[in-house]
C-alpha cells in the first residue's frame, strides 16, 4: 500500500511538473514572439529612417548640384509628400521647370519658385516652407487637379499647371 501511495505521489507530481514544463514553454514563445515582433517593427523603423535619410540626401545632392536657394527646405519638400498625388521629385521638377529650383523666382515674391499665379499675381509666401506647403496642398485638393490625382499621369498636372499659351485649359 505504501508503494501505491509512493506511485501515485510521483505520477501526481509528474503531472503537475510536465504541466508546468508546459506553461513555462507557452510563457517562454510567447516572450519570443513578442521580442521577435518587437525586432521586426525596429528593423522596419530603422529601414524606413535609412529610406528617408537616403532621399534627404539624394534631394540634398541635387539641390547642391544646381546650387538652388532650396538647400536645406530637403526635409520640406519630402514631407510635402504626404499629400496625395504629390512628391519631392515632382515638386522638385516644377520649381526647375519654374523657376530654375529658384535661382529665378517671380521677382515680386524671392520664394514663389514654383510659379504660382503665372507671377502676375501678388503672392507673399514669406519663407520656401510656405510656398513648398501650399503648391503640395495646391495639388492635392484643387479641384482643378482631380484628373492628375485620378491618374497620375503627369500630362494631366502639366496641362492645368503650366498650359501650352494657345491652350483654354
Amino acid at each position: 500500500m505504501k508503494y501505491i501511495f509512493l506511485i501515485i505521489i510521483l505520477l501526481t507530481a509528474g503531472y503537475f511538473g510536465i504541466r508546468q514544463q508546459e506553461a513555462d514553454y507557452a510563457k517562454v514563445q510567447t516572450e519570443y514572439r513578442l521580442l521577435r515582433l518587437d525586432t521586426e517593427r525596429k528593423i522596419k523603423e530603422r529601414t524606413a529612417r535609412e529610406e528617408r535619410d537616403r532621399l534627404l540626401a539624394r534631394l540634398n545632392r541635387t539641390l547642391q548640384r544646381y546650387g538652388s536657394p532650396l538647400i536645406g527646405q530637403e526635409d520640406y519638400l519630402l514631407s510635402a509628400g504626404s499629400n496625395p498625388g504629390v512628391t519631392a521629385p515632382l515638386l522638385m521638377g516644377l520649381a526647375q521647370l519654374e523657376s530654375g529650383l529658384g535661382k529665378k523666382p517671380c521677382k515680386d515674391d524671392k520664394f514663389n519658385v514654383f510659379g504660382i499665379g503665372a507671377c502676375r499675381t501678388n503672392f507673399n509666401f514669406g519663407s520656401y516652407e510656405n510656398a513648398i506647403a501650399y503648391t503640395a496642398n495646391l495639388i492635392a485638393t484643387n479641384r482643378v487637379y482631380k484628373d492628375y490625382r485620378a491618374t497620375g499621369e503627369l500630362y494631366d498636372l502639366i496641362k492645368v499647371y503650366c498650359p501650352p499659351k494657345n491652350s483654354k485649359g
